[in-house]
């Protein structure tokens, strides 16, 4: 498997979670249960949540169904409907760049937090996320930051 192809089954996987937060905040919103400051991206998703949650998102989606004798969109088992839904995301370079750009503040924010370190030091380092990696074995998927020392 090449690595583009990893990043792009990875990146799918990652907008599935996404979408399943999202639906999990909109039932809070919905039944006014939403913390403030709270947002779909610090949700955490429940195992018991899991079910609901992914059978909600596979209703959304926007392709083809099998469907039943009288029409209706066929219950599946969790592993079909996730595949499905899966094999239908289209990951293009715009949903890469947007998913490295959340991960970089994810990191940028840890390290403020937990780090302690002041955020006028810390930048990210632009580059390439397709560049292959300078060398063997290394990952492909990267963000590079800096510290400015005092």
């Amino acid at each position: 498997m090449s690595t583009g192809t990893k990043i792009r089954r990875d990146t799918r996987n990652e907008l599935l979670i996404k979408k399943m937060k999202g639906e999990k905040f909109l039932g809070l919103v919905k039944e006014k249960k939403a913390l403030e400051g709270q947002s779909a991206d610090n949700l955490e998703i429940l195992p018991q949540e899991y079910p609901v949650l992914l059978k909600a998102v596979y209703r959304k989606e926007k392709f083809s169904k099998p469907r039943n004798f009288i029409g209706l969109v066929k219950d599946l088992p969790n592993d079909e409907m996730k595949k499905l839904i899966l094999a239908h995301t289209v990951v293009g370079d715009d949903a890469l760049q947007g998913l490295a750009r959340d991960r970089a503040t994810t990191v940028r924010n840890f390290l403020v937090a937990e780090g302690k370190l002041p955020p006028e030091r810390i930048f990210e380092k632009k580059g390439d996320i397709f560049k292959a990696p300078a060398k063997e074995g290394e990952s492909a998927g990267r963000v590079e930051f800096g510290v400015a020392a005092p």
